[in-house]
């Protein structure tokens, strides 16, 4: 083996861990289960993932935005959901799990104010109603 194979194989091996561990789930062991009622404030298909944020109210009746990270966009548009099913200013509810540690939420639903009922989790959602 020549030097330079083995500086070319040693950047390859560097290049393709940094891009797994870039790429990881939610860590849900110590997720809580949360619904939250609020409005659509950012929408990005972009990304390996589809994110949106909600500004909504927590349980202590304060409001915030919360970041959600749903399923990739391929598995999203599988299930009948595209780019413009929720925009900016639209009102839903969001049930999943808030990861503390990512401090994002994986859902499992949103609902629209008529009550269409959106499956956007990684995973097919559990059977369990909240």
């Amino acid at each position: 083996m020549t030097n330079r194979w083995r500086i070319t194989a040693a950047v390859a091996l560097v290049a393709m861990t940094g891009s797994a561990l870039s790429h990881h789930s939610m860590d849900l062991a110590d997720a809580t289960p949360i619904r939250i009622e609020g409005d659509v404030e950012f929408v990005s298909w972009d990304g390996a993932h589809v994110v949106y944020d909600v500004r909504g109210t927590d349980a202590g009746g304060a409001v915030r935005t919360w970041a959600i990270m749903g399923a990739s966009p391929r598995i999203l548009r599988s299930r009948g959901i595209g780019k413009t099913t929720f925009k900016i200013g639209d009102r839903i509810t969001v049930t999943g799990r808030f990861d503390p540690h990512t401090l994002f939420i994986a859902p499992d639903y949103f609902i629209t104010t008529d009550s269409t009922r959106y499956e956007m989790g990684f995973y097919p959602a559990p059977t369990t109603s909240r």
